[in-house]
């Protein structure tokens, strides 16, 4: 998921937007029951939640990772506060949790291989 500004759309890589996300956001709750599904599959997987805004509603999910394909940056990226508490099952894999300011807790169940970083030392947001 990824807030995009409409004036770049069409004219090659397209500028983040400062829209705020207001999301709940739920996936793999069922993991353990599901055919071929572990916390190392590829299901279940949310790659990305990019904004210049603010996120806000709340995330539980079963991993916080990256496709194995590409070179770009995956995790949650917020130019402004998250608000929204982070439940991740599983894994953290190679990817980020980034904002100006995080005001919310972050839970992560097994493993987290990536950073998790306020940018702003005043937790003011970047809008």
């Amino acid at each position: 998921m990824r807030a995009i500004d409409a004036a770049s759309i069409g004219g090659g890589s397209p500028t983040i937007g400062s829209a705020d996300i207001k999301a709940d956001i739920k996936s793999g709750l069922d993991i353990q029951n599901s055919i071929g599904a572990g916390p190392n599959s590829v299901d279940a997987h949310v790659y990305l939640i990019e904004t210049r805004g603010d996120l806000t509603g709340a995330i539980d999910i079963a991993n916080l990772t990256y496709p194995r394909v590409g070179v770009r940056q995956y995790g949650i990226i917020v130019g402004g506060a998250i608000t929204a508490p982070i439940n991740i099952r599983y894994n953290l894999e190679i990817a980020d949790i980034i904002a100006a300011s995080i005001d919310a807790p972050i839970t992560i169940g097994v493993s987290a291989k990536g950073a998790i970083v306020a940018t702003d030392p005043l937790g003011q947001t970047l809008h």
